[in-house]
């Protein structure tokens, strides 16, 4: 719990009694009476209130109310389990007297005796079905268990008190999200004042996490202006606008960054996303060598930069980069694989194959560089090497799914059957390569060739739907779908499919492995944050 809600919760207990009575006109307190004790407690005067209640509760042992304000008091100096004794007095005489039975389940909770603070005020509720303070509580318990159902039913019942507080405000929209009742949970955080940064702050984090992205960048930029750390208010501002792909108002916010005299690398990648998707190639292009200027060995400009190159088969600029990224970065084994991919498309492979390789030397436990390796190994035509490459590799990572894709691509150029050994191992590794990614089509598209080959064409169709929906201007998942329709009987289907792949510019040998290398260059610039 924060520190604002331990403040709250004393300064519910004080209040629990008092709450509701009259305001007090000054008391003369020559003489010890429970007006006066009632007076001293109000003022914060625990310390006195306590001497003299303990001689009134002496005196009359059981009056309810002098126990109960007896026990505020002694909480007052800290003193809980003496101040639990005299609620428990007061319960033992009336069970029902639900007020010290109420400050006893807050103390209980402010010491961390959850399970008893929860039994105590769920006996309050039996009492007093409508009390607030009970269901703020049962709320708070509710929360820290994770019963988000619960939390919410307990925290609607309580809203006044959810409202005082922006830290219940936040754990109240965390459940209403968990729940996934959006709508609610903004309604929520719209009540946060503009006073309030850093829960502003902690609101756009929730949003973010729940892909509300307006909302999100909407309270990021109202915790700017007060909260600690103003770069990072605005930057995750303009990072949920990328996120929303609301580019043009991404860049307006950035111009407060730079106002404020901002010049950081990740900015000027964050900023160069959001030209990209407002289609300023130029501008994306010029941000990224900021970037690298302001900081040249930030890993991921170079990536960022390479990979834009590799969008519009600016081949050699891309070499260029990783070239100069480099001389800043010798030891950076994603530069190496980038720079092998841009060899590579440039024909170089001798080159590409000297990069990939070096890449598995300066980091032999990353699986990337080796797979990129066995690429420029197949389509040098050495597939056995490939393949023995690729299966040591697999001892080490048997989980990285370009391996098993690679492996049993290499293993079909081979030259395997409809069945037999290497057959069964080909599809074995491209099942399990579309299991560790549904997404990758590639190896949708190979393992619904080899099915094909193998007579499975309902499966085979499966896949091949699969990966043309994730690539619908490819033409090698609509040419071998076409062919599984034609081997299925459904001419028409097959026709219609091989109309779409003539429409679809003629593709060289090897672009399987070109949207392989686009891959690698996609998953090289994700491992860098």
């Amino acid at each position: 719990m924060s520190n604002s809600i331990s403040n709250f919760t004393i300064r519910c207990v004080v209040l629990v009694l008092i709450v509701g009575w009259p305001k007090m006109s000054a008391v003369d307190c020559r003489d010890e009476t429970y007006e006066c004790a009632l007076q001293q407690v109000r003022d914060g005067q625990f310390s006195t209130a306590v001497q003299a209640l303990e001689n009134l509760v002496n005196r009359t042992p059981v009056d309810l109310r002098l126990l109960n304000l007896l026990g505020i008091a002694l909480t007052g100096i800290h003193e809980s389990e003496k101040a639990n004794a005299r609620f428990l007095e007061a319960i033992s005489i009336d069970p029902s007297f639900y007020p010290a039975l109420k400050n006893l389940a807050i103390n209980e909770f402010n010491v961390g005796q959850r399970n008893l603070a929860e039994f105590h005020f769920q006996g309050v509720l039996e009492l007093q079905p409508t009390d607030e303070i009970a269901h703020f509580y049962l709320g708070e318990i509710a929360f820290d268990t994770e019963n988000w159902d619960l939390a919410v039913l307990h925290y609607e019942n309580s809203r006044n008190k959810v409202f005082d507080n922006p830290g219940t405000m936040l754990r109240y929209s965390t459940c209403l999200l968990r729940l996934e009742m959006f709508q609610e949970a903004v309604s929520v955080l719209d009540r946060l004042t503009a006073d309030q940064a850093e829960p502003h702050f902690e609101a756009g984090a929730l949003l973010g996490k729940v892909g509300r992205y307006a909302e999100a960048a909407e309270h990021f930029g109202l915790s700017a202006e007060g909260y600690s750390d103003r770069y990072s208010a605005l930057y995750n501002q303009v990072l949920m606008l990328v996120r929303g792909s609301m580019y043009s108002e991404a860049i307006e916010a950035s111009e407060r960054l730079f106002e404020g005299g901002y010049r950081r690398a990740e900015l000027y990648n964050l900023v160069s996303e959001a030209y990209l998707g407002n289609h300023q190639l130029q501008q994306a292009y010029d941000a990224l060598r900021s970037a690298t200027q302001v900081d040249p060995k930030h890993e991921k400009s170079y990536g960022d930069l390479i990979s834009l190159c590799m969008g519009f088969s600016n081949f050699q600029l891309g070499l260029d980069i990783a070239n100069v990224g480099i001389h800043h970065l010798p030891s950076s084994y994603r530069l190496h694989v980038q720079r092998g991919v841009m060899q590579a498309k440039l024909g170089r492979l001798n080159e590409a194959q000297k990069d990939f390789q070096y890449a598995a030397e300066l980091s032999p436990q990353e699986p990337l560089p080796h797979a990129t390796l066995a690429i420029a190994l197949m389509q040098q035509g050495a597939l056995n090497e490939a393949i023995v490459s690729l299966r040591e590799q697999l001892q080490a990572n048997p989980d990285y799914f370009l391996s098993r894709y690679l492996l049993g691509e290499a293993l079909v150029r081979s030259g395997v059957g409809a069945s037999g050994a290497a057959s069964d191992q080909a599809l074995e590794a491209f099942e399990t390569a579309v299991r560790l990614h549904p997404d990758f089509a590639p190896a949708r598209v190979s393992l619904g060739k080899l099915l094909l080959k193998r007579d499975e064409i309902d499966a085979a169709i499966e896949h091949l739907e699969i990966a043309m929906a994730l690539q619908p201007d490819e033409s090698a998942p609509i040419y071998q779908l076409a062919r599984a329709y034609q081997r299925q009987g459904d001419a028409g289907r097959a026709r219609e499919l091989m109309a779409r792949v003539r429409v679809l510019a003629e593709k060289r040998r090897n672009e399987t492995m070109d949207s392989v290398l686009r891959d690698v260059i996609k998953e090289s610039r994700s491992q860098v944050h």
